[in-house]
């Protein structure tokens, strides 16, 4: 009689532990509050390397991400516009392979993903204790992105199966145009300084190269 009581027991607290690791995390339906010119500073970590960037969404598929870190990427900006992306520094624009940064792949892949986010009328979240989480997945891997349950504002981005985590702060909304063209970008690089040092060049070129690296020993161990 007493081990079918002390059995009982175990059961019961199986039972409450696991009602209690639920709470916390239902999913409701919200409507994303994405769809809007801003601009945002991010802090990425991909693998063994760090960034940080200003990044301005200017409308669907039109993103610009401009490097303080790594040294190496200092002050160069790079422009997402549909499928295509460049890239200037100091005023000298240039193309970016898609092989060769793998920054700008980590970032299509994200601005890609806030902007199906941002098209949709609803979204299904878990509405944990700290943030809203949405869940999905690409043929990168499952991503969680997490909102501030107050504003609904971007706080992360997470592939965990790539050790990529971004983190969003200082938003600011207003004074971005929704209405950016192929053109509108070309002409905002032209306006801009177009000297640049051989000096420069050679360190932003070994930059890149350092980076291509990192993102062929990430793809080898995967």
């Amino acid at each position: 009689m007493k081990r079918i009581f002390a059995l009982m027991l175990v059961v019961i607290s199986i039972l409450t532990l696991s009602a209690c690791g639920k709470v916390g995390k239902v999913k409701k339906e919200i409507k994303p509050k994405l769809d809007s010119s801003f601009s945002c500073n991010v802090k990425m970590k991909y693998g063994d390397l760090l960034s940080e960037a200003e990044v301005k969404r200017f409308g669907n598929g039109a993103w610009e991400a401009y490097f303080s870190q790594p040294n190496t990427l200092a002050g160069v900006k790079l422009m997402f516009m549909d499928d295509e992306v460049t890239a200037s520094y100091k005023g000298l624009s240039f193309s970016v392979p898609k092989s060769a940064l793998p920054i700008k792949s980590m970032m299509s892949n994200l601005f890609s993903i806030i902007d199906e986010t941002a098209a949709k009328d609803t979204i299904e979240v878990i509405n944990d204790k700290e943030y809203m989480v949405i869940e999905g997945r690409t043929e990168q891997g499952d991503y969680e992105i997490k909102l501030d349950k107050e504003t609904g504002l971007l706080n992360s981005f997470e592939m965990p199966n790539l050790d990529l985590v971004i983190e969003f702060s200082d938003f600011a909304f207003g004074g971005i145009g929704t209405d950016i063209t192929g053109s509108d970008i070309t002409s905002e690089i032209s306006d801009e300084e177009t000297s640049m040092g051989e000096t420069d060049m050679m360190e932003t070129t070994d930059g890149m190269e350092t980076i291509a690296e990192t993102d062929e020993k990430v793809t080898t161990a995967q």
